[in-house]
C-alpha cells in the first residue's frame, strides 16, 4: 500500500487517506489541545472560582482517567471495531466538555475533566490503531500537518478565549465535536475496521461471543483498581501541602492509594497466572488485561518504558509550569505566556532532523533516545535556574530543550519497542501511550505538591521576617501561608505592591523546585538507558522477503513508529501462548 510506505503526499490512496484523516483531525486536535490550551488557561479557570489552590485538578483529573481507560479502548477496538470505540471516545469527551463548560464550581469542572479524560484516552489509542490499519504513520506529510495544526492553534487562541470568557476553554470542544461526530459517522463508519477475530476458550463450543460475553472479557477490576489507586494518591498529594503532611485525610488517602496500587499488581498477577495455565479453562485466561506484567521482566523493556515515562513528564511539566511561572511568578498576561510556549516547537523540529540523521548513520534508535534523555536533564536544570533567576531567556531555552528531548525520544522509543522479539512486542508497544500519560500524571501531581508546599513555606518565612517587612505586610504573608493560600489572580493584583512582589517570588521559588524535581527521574532514565538493546540491521533476509512477497514494507528500525495495529494485536494476543 503506497500510502503506508511511500513518502509522497500525492499517493494512489490520497482520497481514502484524506477521508480517514478528516475523521481523525478533530480527535487529534482535541487531544493535543488539552495540553497546549488547557495548560495555558488553568490559572484563569481556577481563579474564576477563587480556587487557585485546586488548579492542579484541571490537569490531574483528566490524566487519571486518561491513563486508566487506555486499556479499555484497546479491547473495545478489537471486540467491537474501531468506529464503535471512536464513538465512545467522542461522546465521552462531549459529555465531559458540557459538564466542564457549565460547571459552577471547581469540583464540577474536575468531574467534567475526568470524563473528558475517558474520551481523550480513546482519542490517543484509537487514532493510532486506525492510522496503522490504514497503512499511515506519523512521518507522512499529511499526518504531520494534522498534528501540527493542533499543536500551534492552542497558544494562538488562548489569549482571546480568556479575554472573552474562560468557559470557551471547554466550549471550543463543543464546536469541534459538532463537526467531528458527523464526519466520523459519514466516513469512519464505512471505512474503519470492524474488529478482530477473538478466539474462544478451548472448552467452548460456541462460534461467536455475545455482547455480554465480550464485556465480561474486559479487565474492569484492573481498570477500577488503577483508577482508585491513582485518585487516592493524587488526593494525598493535593492535601499534603495544605495540611503540613500530617492530617488524617492526607494519611488515609496515601495509605489507601498504596494498598490499592498493590491490589492492582496482585490482580494482574492472578490474570497472568491464569493465562499461563496450560489448560486455559478459566475466563480469566482470556481477559483483556489492563497491565501485561510479563513485559517488565526484561531490562530492555523497563528502560524503554521509563524513558517514555520521562518524556511524558517533561512535556506536561514544561507546558503547565511555564504558564504558572509567567502568570503567577511574573504577573504577565496570558497572551505573553502563550506565545512563550511556542519555543517548544523549534526544539521539536531540530529533534526530528537530528533523529533522522542519527538513524540514517547508525541505524540504532537507542542513540537518539539517549541524547534526548540528556536534553531533558539539561532542560530541567536550565528551567530550574531560569525560575530562580527570573529569566525568561533560560525558560525559553528550557522549553526548546524539552521539545528537542521529547522528539529525540518518542520516535526512537517506538522503534525500539517494535524491535522487541516475539509476542512480547505488541504488549510493549501497547504500553507506550499508557506510560506517556502516566508520566504526565506523575509530573503534575508531584510538581503541584512541591510548588504549593514551597510557596507556603516561603510566605510563612516572610511572615516572621520583621527586619525586612512591616507588621502590616507580615499579616498578609501569614494569612496567605495558612488555610488555602492564594485564591485567585485578582486577589494577587489587589495586594499591596510589596506583598504582591513577594507572592510572585514565592511562586518563582516553587516553580524552581518543580523543575529540579524532574532531575532524579531523568537521572534514573539515563542510568537505565544503556539497557536498551540494539536492533538488528539489516533485518533478517527471510523476514524481508516474506513481507515483500505480501506487498508489505519491510519492518526495520525507523525514527517513527505506528503502534496502533500492534496495540490492537496486543489486546488480541491475550489468547496467544505466554511470552517466555
Amino acid at each position: 500500500m503506497a500510502s503506508g510506505s511511500g513518502q509522497s503526499f500525492f499517493g494512489p490512496h490520497l482520497v481514502r487517506d484524506l477521508k480517514i484523516l478528516s475523521c481523525l483531525l478533530v480527535p487529534v486536535f482535541l487531544e493535543t489541545l488539552d495540553y497546549t490550551l488547557i495548560s495555558e488557561g488553568q490559572t484563569h479557570i481556577a481563579s474564576a472560582f477563587n480556587a487557585l489552590n485546586l488548579q492542579s485538578w484541571i490537569g490531574t483529573s483528566y490524566l487519571i482517567t486518561n491513563c486508566t481507560f487506555l486499556p479499555l479502548y484497546a479491547a473495545t477496538a478489537v471486540m467491537f471495531g474501531r468506529f464503535a470505540a471512536m464513538q465512545v471516545a467522542l461522546w465521552s469527551f462531549l459529555l465531559g466538555s458540557i459538564i466542564s463548560t457549565v460547571g459552577e464550581s471547581m469540583v464540577v469542572v474536575a468531574v467534567g475533566r475526568g470524563i473528558q479524560g475517558v474520551g481523550g484516552a480513546g482519542f490517543l489509542m484509537v487514532v493510532q490503531i486506525i492510522l496503522a490499519d490504514s497503512g499511515l504513520n506519523t512521518s507522512q506529510p499529511h499526518v504531520l500537518v494534522m498534528y501540527a495544526i493542533a499543536f500551534v492553534v492552542g497558544p494562538v487562541i488562548s489569549g482571546p478565549l480568556v479575554e472573552d470568557n474562560f468557559r470557551w476553554f471547554f466550549g471550543i470542544n463543543l464546536i469541534c465535536l459538532a463537526v467531528g461526530i458527523p464526519l466520523s459517522f459519514v466516513f469512519l463508519r464505512k471505512m474503519a475496521k470492524k474488529g478482530d477475530p477473538i478466539p474462544r476458550l478451548p472448552t467452548s463450543t460456541q462460534e461467536n461471543y455475545s455482547i455480554f460475553e465480550k464485556l465480561v472479557l474486559v479487565d474492569w477490576l484492573g481498570i477500577a483498581l488503577m483508577f482508585l489507586s491513582s485518585l487516592c494518591i493524587v488526593l494525598a498529594l493535593s492535601y499534603g501541602p495544605f495540611d503540613a503532611w500530617k492530617s488524617g485525610r492526607f494519611i488515609a488517602s496515601l495509605v489507601l492509594g498504596i494498598i490499592l496500587f498493590f491490589a492492582t499488581i496482585a490482580w494482574e498477577w492472578v490474570l497472568l497466572r491464569a493465562r499461563q495455565d496450560p489448560t486455559r479453562t478459566s475466563t480469566l485466561a482470556v481477559m483483556f488485561r489492563a497491565l501485561p506484567l510479563e513485559a517488565f521482566k526484561h531490562p530492555n523493556v523497563i528502560a524503554i518504558q521509563f524513558g517514555n515515562l520521562l518524556s511524558g513528564m517533561s512535556m506536561y511539566q514544561s507546558f503547565y509550569f511555564v504558564v504558572i511561572f509567567g502568570a503567577l511568578g511574573q504577573g504577565r498576561s496570558i497572551n505573553s505566556v502563550s506565545i512563550q510556549i511556542l519555543f517548544y516547537v523549534p526544539g521539536m523540529f531540530v529533534g526530528s532532523i537530528i533523529t533522522r540523521r542519527l538513524m540514517s548513520l547508525t541505524h540504532q534508535p537507542k542513540y537518539p533516545a539517549m541524547i534526548g534523555l540528556v536534553a531533558i536533564v539539561i532542560g530541567s536544570i536550565i528551567g530550574g535556574i531560569g525560575a530562580q533567576k527570573d529569566s525568561n531567556a533560560y525558560i525559553d531555552a528550557s522549553l526548546a530543550l524539552f521539545g528537542l528531548g521529547g522528539q529525540l525520544t518518542i520516535g526512537p522509543l517506538i522503534a525500539l519497542s517494535r524491535a522487541v522479539e516475539g509476542d512480547l512486542r505488541p504488549r510493549v508497544l501497547g504500553l507506550l501511550p499508557f506510560f506517556r500519560s502516566l508520566g504526565g500524571l506523575i509530573a503534575l501531581a508531584q510538581s503541584f505538591a512541591i510548588m504549593n508546599a514551597k510557596v507556603r513555606s516561603y510566605l510563612a518565612h516572610a511572615a516572621t521576617d520583621s527586619s525586612a517587612y512591616s507588621a502590616f505586610d507580615r499579616i498578609f504573608f501569614h494569612n496567605l501561608s495558612t488555610n488555602d493560600g492564594v485564591h485567585s489572580l485578582e486577589q494577587i493584583s489587589q495586594l499591596p505592591s510589596t506583598v504582591q512582589g513577594v507572592v510572585e517570588q514565592a511562586y518563582r521559588f516553587g516553580v524552581h523546585w518543580t523543575f529540579f524535581a524532574l532531575i532524579p527521574w531523568a537521572g534514573l532514565a539515563l542510568v537505565l538507558s544503556p539497557l536498551m538493546q540494539k536492533v538488528p540491521y539489516p533485518p533478517p533476509e527471510s523476514a524481508v522477503e516474506g513481507q515483500q512477497a505480501h506487498g508489505e514494507k519491510p519492518e526495520v528500525a525507523t525514527s517513527e513508529g505506528t503502534p496502533g495495529s500492534s496495540v490492537s494485536q496486543s489486546a488480541n494476543e491475550q489468547f496467544a501462548p505466554p511470552a517466555r
